[in-house]
């Protein structure tokens, strides 16, 4: 869970989380995939570069379904989510929305997953309010 407060309550400011991942060897462009609940699943070849747009999960998985690394959150939360693949690891980039003005702080719940191909395992928690 993240609480940010902003440096002015009457300007636009968003919150931006990076993550950057890899599984297996990274090696083999065709090893590793994107998925996420809005784009399914999408190939990664070296220098690929996009954007998912209204997602609540991301996850870069191994195409031999032995492991997902994902990030969750509550909908409303991230609108957007950026990536790029440089070399051997993928950049996520999940961006908020732009915050209220007079918003004193907002509290950012991202549960991020790693083990088997299931999303099972994650768990959005509801979406607080501050």
């Amino acid at each position: 869970m993240y609480k940010i407060t902003p440096n002015d309550a009457e300007s636009d400011q968003g919150y931006m989380n990076l993550s950057s991942v890899a599984l297996g060897s990274m090696e083999d462009q065709t090893e590793t995939v994107l998925r996420s609940d809005v784009s399914g699943e999408l190939p990664l070849k070296k220098r690929t570069q996009g954007q998912i747009i209204g997602a609540t999960w991301v996850g870069l998985a191994r195409r031999d379904s032995k492991e997902l690394f994902a990030i969750a959150w509550p909908p409303g939360s991230f609108e957007r989510v950026p990536y790029g693949r440089q070399g051997f690891s993928l950049l996520l980039q999940p961006e908020s929305p732009p915050r209220k003005r007079g918003e004193k702080s907002h509290t950012y719940r991202v549960p991020y997953y790693y083990g088997p191909d299931s999303l099972q395992g994650i768990r959005v928690p509801p979406m607080a309010h501050s």
